[in-house]
């Protein structure tokens, strides 16, 4: 799987700019989605340098190194918030759906 990842950054120079970095996780995410069973749900969060929180709907980009995270607070607000690519942290998890809402859907800028 990470050597799928790993070629989603196409190039050398790709490797060291922010869409490189989104399309990596893009690639992740869509492998790891394809694994989501019946009854089961993906969760993806952003972690901010003061520990919060964001329940992630979009990344995109602006190369050279800035990463655009759009999603919801703790608080159900909406946020946006830009990131330089060597900071972002998410954290992903897979657990037991507890509705009936449909699975998560995050996008990604091409």
């Amino acid at each position: 799987m990470f050597e799928e990842i790993a070629a989603a950054g196409e190039n050398a120079a790709d490797r060291n700019l922010a869409s490189g970095t989104v399309r990596r996780i893009a690639a992740y995410f869509n492998e790891v989605m394809s694994e989501v069973g019946e009854g089961e749900e993906l969760s993806i969060e952003a972690i901010l340098l003061d520990g919060d929180r964001i329940r992630v709907s979009y990344l995109g980009f602006h190369d050279p190194n800035l990463i655009l995270v759009q999603g919801h607070d703790r608080n159900d607000k909406k946020v946006d918030v830009m990131m330089h690519h060597h900071h972002i942290q998410l954290f992903i998890q897979m657990s037991k759906s507890t509705t009936e809402k449909p699975k998560m859907q995050v996008g990604f800028q091409k």
